[in-house]
């Protein structure tokens, strides 16, 4: 049992069923849903920290806490390393991309008036939209009945791209 929070997205059975939107009311769903919405809330007002990277951990933390709440509902007890590990894999490639996004908003802080108005609007959605994307990534796979042994890293990857994106175009 010590194994499952190791190398998430190992091992995945062929018949596992597909990643899909769960029925709205299903109890876990609807909990989970609150507590996605809540957090990238607070994700979005963590991005206007006007001390560089003290934002992105304060985004980090906001987003294990998610996690681990949202593996509460599930009965899914998740340590930090694996919350830590899957996140990796699952923002992967994306979160570089966010990143060097991020830290042009950053930069373009420094010219007066219009780059500060143009981080504080566009930094929160941005970070809203990456912790919703997440969130939505973990409820789809407990939801359709991944386990801490075989969570499909690239099906959670593909989701979360996807949520981040829509979410990013309605901000």
């Amino acid at each position: 049992m010590g194994n499952e929070h190791q190398n998430p997205g190992t091992h995945h059975p062929a018949n596992k069923p597909a990643h899909t939107r769960p029925a709205p009311d299903n109890k876990n769903f609807t909990a989970a849903e609150k507590i996605v919405n809540d957090y990238s809330l607070i994700a979005g007002a963590a991005s206007v920290i006007p001390v560089p990277f003290v934002d992105y951990a304060a985004i980090t933390a906001v987003q294990m806490k998610m996690v681990h709440s949202i593996g509460k509902i599930y009965g899914k007890s998740l340590t930090d390393h694996f919350v830590k590990s899957t996140i990796g894999s699952i923002v992967g490639g994306s979160l570089a991309t966010a990143t060097g996004k991020g830290i042009g908003l950053r930069i373009a802080r420094s010219i007066p008036f219009v780059g500060g108005l143009a981080s504080i609007l566009v930094l929160p959605a941005m970070a809203a939209a990456s912790t919703y994307a997440l969130g939505k990534a973990f409820i789809i796979e407990f939801e359709s009945g991944g386990h801490l042994m075989d969570l499909d890293a690239s099906a959670m990857k593909a989701t979360y791209e996807e949520n981040y994106k829509n979410k990013l175009a309605h901000s």
